[in-house]
C-alpha cells in the first residue's frame, strides 16, 4: 500500500452555533475525513486522525480541532503579550522550511499594551509559517523537543523573563497562577499532557 504524504495542519471537528435553546454542538467535517489547514485554502483529504502519527498534536484552537506536526521543525519565534493573564495572547510562529526572518517593530510597556517585544515577521515567512496560542504553546513546544529535538531552553527563558514582567506589572494574576519558577519549571512536563485522547 502506498505511504500517505501527510501535510502539517489538519482541521476535524468543529463548534456549531445551534440555537439559544440547544446552543453549541460539536459537528463532524466531512465524515470523519481531515481537511488540510494551508495558508491559503482549506481543503478535503482521505486521511482520517488514526492515519496520523504520535508527532500530531492534537488541540482545540477557537470552535476548530486541528492536528499539528511537531517533527520536522526548522524554527520557532516566541510573541509574549503582557496582560493580566498568563499565556492567553501569546504565540508561537512555526517553520518546517526555513529559519524565521523578523524584526522587533516595537518594544513598549505601558499602561494599556505591555509587550515585551512586537515581532514583524516577515510576509514571505508569515504566510509559510503555523502559528500557534495560548494554553497549547508548552505541549507544543515539549513535543517539538522530543519529536524534532529543537532547543527550546531560549524560549522557555523568555516566556519565563515574560512572567517577572507579570510579577511587577500583573502581581495579583502573577501570585495566583505563577507563584514561582519552580511552578513555571513544573509546567514543562509531557506528561501534564497525557490525558488527551491524541487520536
Amino acid at each position: 500500500m502506498k505511504k500517505k504524504k501527510l501535510k502539517n495542519h489538519y482541521v476535524d471537528r468543529y463548534y456549531k452555533f445551534i440555537s439559544r435553546i440547544k446552543g453549541w454542538e460539536v459537528m463532524q467535517l466531512n465524515e470523519g475525513w481531515l481537511y488540510y489547514d494551508s495558508p491559503y485554502r482549506c481543503y478535503a483529504t482521505k486521511i482520517k486522525p488514526s492515519d496520523l502519527p504520535e508527532d500530531y498534536m492534537n488541540y482545540w484552537d477557537g470552535n476548530k480541532q486541528n492536528y499539528l506536526k511537531t517533527s520536522g521543525v526548522v524554527d520557532i519565534v516566541y510573541q509574549p503579550v503582557i496582560n493580566n493573564h498568563v499565556f492567553r495572547d501569546d504565540s508561537l510562529y512555526i517553520s518546517y522550511t526555513n529559519k524565521i526572518k523578523y524584526k522587533i517593530k516595537d518594544e513598549r510597556l505601558d499602561k494599556s499594551e505591555r509587550f515585551t517585544k512586537w515581532i514583524d515577521v516577515e510576509e514571505k515567512d508569515y504566510n509559510n509559517c503555523e502559528r500557534i496560542w495560548g494554553g497549547e504553546i508548552i505541549e507544543f513546544l515539549l513535543m517539538a523537543e522530543k519529536y524534532s529535538g529543537y532547543d527550546i531552553s531560549s524560549i522557555k527563558e523568555q516566556m519565563w523573563n515574560k512572567m517577572l514582567l507579570l510579577k511587577k506589572y500583573e502581581p495579583e494574576t502573577y501570585n495566583s497562577q505563577v507563584k514561582d519558577r519552580e511552578t513555571f519549571d513544573s509546567w514543562f512536563n509531557l506528561e501534564r499532557f497525557d490525558y488527551k485522547n491524541k487520536k
